[in-house]
């Protein structure tokens, strides 16, 4: 009798298992926006692929430039501690479940985090299409009192490139927006007439660390920084 209830018990964990990741996944991709019946994360999840996909990248400006509202909204976001809710879900889970980082990857992240990644990857596959995301953007990264969303709001500007330079000039070259030396690091890789030309202004900087953030990330990123430097002259 102990045998079949074991049996029972184990069964009955497998499907409680199974549905609560499914659960998960639907809740990690449900609030996307999508085009021609994909969702966002299916189309970037192709842009992902070792081969370059232009109807992928197509499909991520369509959705990007005709959602840009709910972009901005994603990036307004702050982390939260685990859901109480996900960290009971956890502690039912077999051992063997509890070893998979796709799992556990969803139990740490909530829904608003998903869409933060989401809009944060679309804006990096957009590049300059999403140039009329700028003033709001610009809004958010000047919101001082939310670091984690001003900071992905200056990353998603430095993707944009040009049409952004003005509002990412200003934080970066004012020693009040204080997260500075944050920004510099976060700021997209790009070649010298984009975020190079950033990263130059700050290396006269009084902010030591500002300039040591500035020179790493240059180095980070394969460029010299004294001729990165010279060629502002």
């Amino acid at each position: 009798m102990a045998s079949k209830w074991t049996k029972l018990a184990a069964v009955v964990l497998v499907v409680v298992t199974g549905i609560a990741v499914a659960a998960l996944l639907i809740r990690a991709r449900s609030g996307l926006p999508g085009y021609q019946g994909r969702s966002l994360a299916g189309w970037l999840n192709d842009c992902e692929k070792d081969e370059p996909n232009p109807e992928a990248r197509v499909a991520v400006i369509t959705i990007l430039t005709n959602n840009l509202p709910w972009a901005v909204r994603s990036l307004d976001y702050d982390p939260k501690p685990k859901r109480a809710r996900d960290v009971a879900i956890y502690s039912k889970m077999p051992q063997a479940a509890r070893r998979s980082p796709l799992l556990m990857e969803m139990l740490t992240r909530d829904r608003d985090s998903m869409k933060l990644v989401m809009a944060a990857n679309a804006f990096e596959v957009a590049g300059p299409e999403a140039k009329a995301a700028v003033p709001e953007l610009t809004r958010l990264m000047l919101n001082t009192n939310r670091e984690f969303a001003s900071l992905h709001a200056l990353r998603a500007l430095s993707y944009i490139g040009a049409a952004a330079q003005g509002p990412l000039e200003m934080v970066l070259t004012n020693a009040s927006y204080p997260f500075r030396v944050k920004a510099v690091r976060l700021l997209a890789p790009a070649g010298p007439s984009g975020c190079t030309h950033l990263l130059r202004l700050v290396m006269n900087d009084p902010d030591s660390a500002l300039r040591t953030a500035a020179t790493n990330t240059l180095v980070s990123r394969g460029f010299n920084p004294d001729e990165v430097f010279r060629s502002s002259d």
